[in-house]
């Protein structure tokens, strides 16, 4: 079973809708942005929506942001449909998104915004499940960092983590780097203030925060 992948370049169609579909199957309420915010990231430059296409049906996607300075790029979201899970590709579509993330900015961190495990919550075994997937394909979690994820929905969004891949994985990160990540994520992707008060918060407590 082979996946296709393209890059979509347009927000009208057929493949559009089904990627909308399994987002909004795949992706809690609390972590979904809107359509309208979706369709416009096919045109911003920095933005990738990647889709996955087996037998004419877009069955998986990934949607990456590359960050111009510093290089490094966020895989905001990714999800399987339903119907096509447990056969392999959501790994191939991780592994397509990082050779997509490689091929055009080179050996980078690549950073993934993870529901944390460590919390008790009903989906809590879902949770196990999604961590322990991305720790196979190479994905360690930034340890002490309690991720605020700053996305006005309306709804209280879940404790989480993030994890990053890279082809040289470091063992650490200062809080001045993970400061200055932090801030690109706030600024380009949700809009926020690079003094957003959220992220001296998620730094206050360590100099230094163990990859593992």
């Amino acid at each position: 079973m082979t996946l296709e992948f393209k890059t979509l370049r347009e927000d009208k169609g057929s493949e559009f809708e089904q990627l909308y579909a399994i987002y909004c199957e795949a992706i809690p309420s609390s972590e979904r942005k809107p359509r309208d915010s979706l369709a416009a990231m096919v045109h911003i430059p920095s933005y990738r929506l990647l889709v996955g296409i087996l037998d004419e049906k877009v069955v998986a996607f990934s949607i990456l942001y590359l960050f111009a300075n510093p290089t490094f790029a966020l895989l905001e979201y990714m999800a399987v449909d339903h119907t096509a899970r447990g056969q392999g590709l959501g790994s191939a579509t991780f592994q397509e998104s990082t050779r997509l993330i490689t091929a055009e900015l080179g050996s980078v961190q690549v950073l993934l915004e993870v529901d944390s495990d460590r919390e008790y919550s009903a989906d809590r075994d879902k949770r196990l499940r999604r961590v322990e997937f991305y720790r196979k394909l190479g994905c360690r979690r930034i340890d002490g960092l309690n991720y605020i994820l700053p996305l006005e929905t309306g709804e209280q969004p879940p404790l989480m983590d993030l994890m990053i891949w890279q082809d040289r994985m470091p063992s650490s990160l200062s809080a001045v780097a993970l400061q200055s990540l932090l801030r690109e994520v706030y600024v380009n992707v949700y809009h926020c203030h690079s003094d957003d008060k959220r992220i001296s918060d998620m730094l206050a407590k360590q100099h230094d925060f163990p990859v593992l």
